[in-house]
């Protein structure tokens, strides 16, 4: 039965890589630069497609620990004002990212480092089908570059919770309707994940 269920959750890509696991690769990772002005810097424009920060992303030893990591360069009639969207690792609710921003100037000198007050999103068919964590921040008139990265934060990663959903089926000629209650989830930190990062207009 074990076996079985390995076997499906490889199929559906539903089972995320424990956290240990992931912590894991990252400590065995090899550093790609000695500096941040070495990274490669990708321009941040509007309507960006996600991206991933995953074992395949460059590692390197910030101040606030080994983590992976991607780097941005702002244009310079860029707006200031960025929105982010972390979402979860596999099919179902539970790892992500949780993004700290390391901003540069022009000489590659740090300005400032924060992490985001994320909230939880649910997914919507309206809107981003894909239940995700969502945050906002701003740069000031120095900025030139800015890195993604993550930490090891102090406490437990916040809770989700989901909206109850209405649902319908047909018995027969019968139609059934109801209301799913809604779920809380407690969620966890993980150092990969997938991330969406626009300016706001």
């Amino acid at each position: 039965m074990r076996r079985l269920i390995a076997i499906l959750c490889l199929m559906l890509g539903a089972c995320a890589t424990s956290i240990d696991k992931q912590n894991s690769s990252l400590i065995h990772a090899s550093p790609c630069c000695s500096s941040v002005a070495e990274f490669r810097y990708q321009r941040i424009l509007p309507g960006m497609k996600k991206f991933k920060i995953d074992q395949s992303a460059p590692v390197f030893d910030f101040e606030e620990g080994r983590s992976y990591f991607a780097a941005f360069e702002i244009p310079e009639n860029s707006n200031r004002h960025f929105r982010v969207k972390s979402y979860f690792n596999g099919l179902f609710i539970g790892q992500y990212f949780d993004p700290v921003i390391l901003v540069l100037d022009s000489q590659y000198r740090p300005l400032t480092t924060g992490s985001l007050e994320l909230q939880f999103v649910d997914g919507n068919m309206f809107k981003d089908n894909n239940a995700h964590m969502l945050g906002e921040f701003r740069v000031d008139s120095e900025a030139k570059y800015f890195v993604v990265l993550t930490t090891e934060f102090e406490g437990m990663a916040p809770v989700a919770r989901t909206e109850p959903m209405g649902y319908g089926y047909m018995v027969g000629s019968v139609p059934v309707m109801g209301t799913t209650s809604g779920l809380s989830i407690q969620l966890e930190r993980s150092p990969r994940g997938t991330l969406r990062i626009e300016p706001i207009p």
